[in-house]
This record gives structure tokens, C-alpha cells and sequence, in this order.
């Protein structure tokens, strides 16, 4: 089967699951490292829609909230077939993992990341404070508690900061930051590379806080690095 992924963590997923199914990746997917030299396809937001169209898939996926309408409605019209997931909590994620193991025809392995997914929710039971999970620099924006990243971490067993203006608020400046008085602020790798020098302004500008530079991926990425979390947590002191 000849698959194109629109998305990242698709990609890493669908390599898993079929190795060597796919033909073509955005310029943002980097793993495994044994896709790097496939043909590029713009990235999430600006499809080359020419060069999919050129790679003739037998199947394209893509995620609604990371990948543009029109572009897929695009695709869509042109004959090819596309499956467009909606994934906005873990369950979604997990739905989406079983469907793309029927879809890839590897069922078993698909469960066992399902299952080692669901299994996430077992610390949950201890709550384990407030967070504010910053994805971006100028504007400070946040991840909201209804956000696949915000699903993730109440599902284990944080309180997401909840603020005015959407899903992924903006936050005017740091006094802002300050009043909602976080136990937690992550620091996320990613979209918005946050490096040593964020961490250092944050801890001399909001000693109350715990400040964590955390790997974005494994909150943000749909499939088995979500099993990675609570051993994540753990070397961070926070299982």
C-alpha cells in the first residue's frame, strides 16, 4: 500500500504499523529516521497538492485540526482517497490507532499501542497540580483543557489552566502568567522550540512555579510515545 501522512505523529504511526508504506511526508515529519529521504509534501498547513497527486497513494491521512480544509477537500475531489481523523482527546487517539491498524493491516501491533495508551489513565488518580502548558513566544499561548494535549494531561492527573480565548489562548504578558499562579509551567519543544534561557526567565520571574522544559512530542503526538508518559513523568519527579 502507498501512503502519504499530512501529519508528524501519522507518519511515526504508520510506520509502525506497515513499515515502508509510506511514499510521502510533510517537511515536518522526522520520524522514524528511516523516512528522511522520502519526497517532501510542504508541510501541515501548505500541502503541495501537485506532488501528492503526482505520488499516486492509495491512501492520504491527515488530522482536521492540523491540516487545512480546502487542501484536503482539494485531494478529496481529485480522485484520491483521503481519511481525515478528528482527534481531540485520548479516546479519539486511541480509535484513530485501531482504525489506521485495520486500514495497514496490522491489527494486533494497533491494540497493543491502543491498550498501552489507555493505560495512561491509571495515574490519573492522583492529582498532581495546576499546569500551564505554553506552546508559543510573542504571544504567550497556552494549551486549553479542551485541546488533545490538555486531554492528555487531565489524564494524568493535572489540573490544565483554564483562560479566556479559545483553545490555545493568548496570554497579554507575564503578569498574566503570574495571576493564574500555575504549580506548573511547561515548556513545550514544540511547535515553538523553548530552550534553557525560557526556563531560566521563568524561574527568576515566577519562583511559585515549577518550571519544566518537556518533550512536546509526547504529549502532542498521536500514538505510542503517549505510552511513554508516565515513565516520562516519573524521571521527572512527578509520577
Amino acid at each position: 500500500m502507498r501512503v502519504v501522512s499530512c501529519v508528524p505523529s501519522i507518519s511515526e504511526l504508520a510506520e509502525e504499523l506497515l513499515p515502508g508504506c509510506l511514499v510521502g511526508r510533510t517537511r515536518f515529519c522526522i520520524a522514524p529516521k528511516s523516512i528522511a529521504k522520502l519526497p517532501r509534501i510542504g508541510g501541515t498547513k501548505d500541502l503541495d497538492l501537485s506532488q501528492i497527486i503526482a505520488l499516486k497513494p492509495d491512501l492520504v491521512l491527515s488530522v482536521k485540526e492540523e491540516n487545512e480544509k480546502d487542501q484536503i477537500e482539494f485531494l478529496i475531489e481529485s480522485g484520491l482517497r483521503v481519511l481525515v481523523f478528528d482527534i481531540v482527546n485520548l479516546q479519539g487517539a486511541i480509535e484513530m490507532v485501531r482504525n489506521c491498524g485495520a486500514l495497514l493491516g496490522n491489527p494486533h501491533r494497533a491494540e497493543e499501542i491502543a491498550l498501552g495508551m489507555d493505560a495512561i489513565r491509571e495515574p490519573s488518580k492522583k492529582s498532581k497540580g495546576s499546569v500551564l502548558y505554553l506552546i508559543w513566544q510573542n504571544p504567550w499561548m497556552c494549551a486549553g483543557p479542551d485541546t488533545f494535549i490538555g486531554s492528555i494531561l487531565q489524564e494524568l492527573g493535572f489540573e490544565v489552566i483554564s483562560t479566556k480565548g479559545g483553545r490555545y489562548p493568548q496570554l497579554k504578558d507575564l503578569d498574566e502568567i503570574r495571576s493564574l499562579s500555575p504549580d506548573y509551567i511547561f515548556l513545550s519543544s514544540e511547535p515553538f522550540p523553548f530552550r534553557q534561557k525560557h526556563f531560566d526567565f521563568f524561574c527568576n520571574n515566577l519562583p511559585k512555579s515549577k518550571i519544566l522544559l518537556v518533550d512536546g512530542t509526547l504529549f502532542s503526538w498521536y500514538g505510542s510515545r503517549t505510552m511513554m508518559l508516565p515513565a516520562y513523568l516519573a524521571n521527572m519527579g512527578l509520577s
